[in-house]
């Protein structure tokens, strides 16, 4: 019983869709191998990845419906044009709306997405006594995803197959200490560093000055220590759990290269997140008279904002122009997200 391992494929396979340009694959794998080198020292690795490919259609829109079918005022009904009509109008031929008053999906042939994902996690854990124990974890996270759009289709689309391509990934290592000093103590601490790194790419593929190419990467760093301490006193009665984190991050200057548009970081400063310190208390009593439990807890939470909502971006087919723009999603100067949390209760036990 030393080697314990796992392994998992997935295969799916949509040929045609409901439009018959709905095709749809995926294929993915898992894998776990954990061996123990001696009777208090272990390792593990996994893994779990995956490559997918779908068509899209063209995004609910009210073009082509008559005026005639929104009211003056106050809000609009939203009723769906039938399919048989979203199939005459798809094929070129008459279109009764009725009381329609949006357009659901239609086929567009060329207008496409495709993703890849894998993480992949190694572990070594070694227990120098029933008690204190160490353990070192490494993790990485890569993800790549595709948006392509061409001219086929009916409605608006774009002169040339224009495209989106976001991609990261997140390094993680983790070391940390767990000890029970005795039966009403123990102790778990430790270090974390992760690294973050966005790259953008957009084209729009057009001639001349028309085109539209945006390039770009940014990566942060960032280390953390942290501490959890439990308590058991009062013969178990009182169950208490102190633990704090501090974490600091370093946003490296974002470089971006743009070609047809103003590059919107130019001169701007970039700030890293600021440094965070979040700390947790719960306690709990037991009144065993009555069988009842008392508990509470306060404590404070931390994200940070992701690479992408600070510099992610995309096209955006504009139909009232009939241009293609580039349109900058992630905001640069996002603050980060804290939160506080209070939780108060009982438990009383009746049998």
């Amino acid at each position: 019983n030393r080697l314990t391992y796992s392994l998992g494929f997935t295969h799916l396979n949509v040929m045609r869709g409901v439009d018959g340009n709905d095709d749809n694959r995926s294929n993915g794998g898992q894998a776990f191998v954990r061996y123990a080198l001696t009777e208090k020292t272990r390792v593990s690795g996994r893994f779990y990845g995956a490559k997918d490919f779908l068509m899209s259609n063209i995004a609910p829109a009210t073009t082509g419906v008559p005026v005639a079918n929104f009211p003056a005022t106050g809000v609009v009904p939203l009723i769906p044009l039938p399919r048989n009509q979203v199939l005459n109008l798809q094929n070129g031929r008459p279109v009764v709306y009725g009381n329609a008053t949006i357009v659901p999906g239609r086929d567009d042939p060329d207008n496409r997405r495709s993703s890849t994902f894998s993480t992949t996690g190694l572990r070594l854990e070694h227990q120098f006594t029933p008690s204190v124990g160490i353990q070192a974890n490494y993790q990485y996270l890569s993800t790549n995803r595709v948006f392509a759009n061409g001219p086929g289709g009916i409605g608006f689309q774009p002169a040339a197959t224009n495209i989106t391509n976001p991609s990261g990934s997140i390094q993680n290592v983790d070391l940390r200490l767990s000890a029970r000093a005795s039966r009403y103590y123990s102790l778990t601490a430790g270090y974390e560093f992760e690294h973050e790194l966005f790259d953008t790419f957009q084209d729009n593929n057009l001639p001349g000055n028309a085109r539209i190419l945006v390039n770009g990467r940014t990566t942060q760093k960032a280390n953390a220590i942290f501490a959890a301490n439990q308590f058991n006193l009062l013969g178990d009665r009182l169950l208490i759990s102190l633990s704090g984190r501090m974490q600091d991050f370093r946003l490296a200057t974002p470089r971006f290269q743009a070609q047809g548009i103003r590059n919107v970081y130019d001169g701007l400063n970039v700030p890293s997140p600021p440094r965070a310190w979040t700390g947790d208390i719960s306690i709990a009593y037991l009144i065993p008279k009555t069988n009842t439990k008392l508990r509470g807890h306060a404590g404070n939470a931390y994200r940070a904002p992701a690479l992408f909502e600070r510099f992610g971006g995309g096209f955006f087919n504009n139909a009232a122009t009939g241009n293609v723009n580039f349109t900058p999603y992630g905001d640069p100067l996002l603050q980060s997200d804290r939160y506080n949390t209070y939780a108060f209760g009982f438990d009383q036990y009746v049998w």
